[in-house]
């Protein structure tokens, strides 16, 4: 399996031909040819369409990527279906919404006995709790992309506001914080 020097990622909206043909023109060590969330859920065939018929034009031009629907059980199935016919042309697989050590063992069910490359997105708090047990279920994960604003996020997008001497749950990063001294 050839390895990569991944300094820069390029996410590329794979409904979007333009958008295609910008990013063969980047200078991108890694493409990553998004078919989830990137992707209207009408345009998806489409997308993956794309990708079949461009990926000549992009071969040897450093890492290729396909962020699949992982999770999304109504689309997995046509994305894995995807990647297995593709596998001679994609370097990597990008598996997003990776939650739990079950979710590791799955990929790495999928990935074994191929020369392909994955890439692991931690996208939830969960995610982040449970990365030991994840690493240790998929030890052959080349990458470990973990994705702070999504936690971000999260963590600060419902906050307690002190408003007239109530607590009201608000929506929002300005918000300030309501302690009980506050209220």
């Amino acid at each position: 399996m050839h390895s990569f020097l991944r300094r820069s990622l390029l996410y590329v909206p794979s409904w979007d031909l333009h958008k295609i043909n910008k990013a063969i023109k980047s200078s991108a060590d890694t493409l990553i040819f998004d078919v989830e969330d990137g992707v209207p859920r009408s345009l998806k065939d489409q997308a993956r369409n794309f990708i079949k018929d461009n990926i000549g034009a992009i071969a040897g031009r450093g890492e290729l990527a396909i962020r699949v629907n992982w999770g999304d059980s109504s689309q997995i199935d046509n994305d894995l279906k995807f990647v297995n016919s593709m596998k001679k042309s994609l370097d990597s697989i990008v598996w997003p919404k990776v939650h739990s050590a079950h979710d590791a063992r799955s990929i790495k069910e999928f990935t074994t006995g191929m020369d392909i490359h994955s890439l692991l997105t931690i996208e939830s708090a969960a995610g982040l709790m449970n990365l030991e047990r994840i690493l240790e279920e998929c030890p052959d994960a080349s990458s470990l992309i973990v994705l702070i604003l999504d936690l971000m996020h999260l963590v600060w997008s419902r906050r307690l506001l002190c408003v007239n001497g109530n607590r009201e749950e608000q929506d929002g990063y300005r918000a300030s914080l309501c302690t009980k001294q506050d209220c």
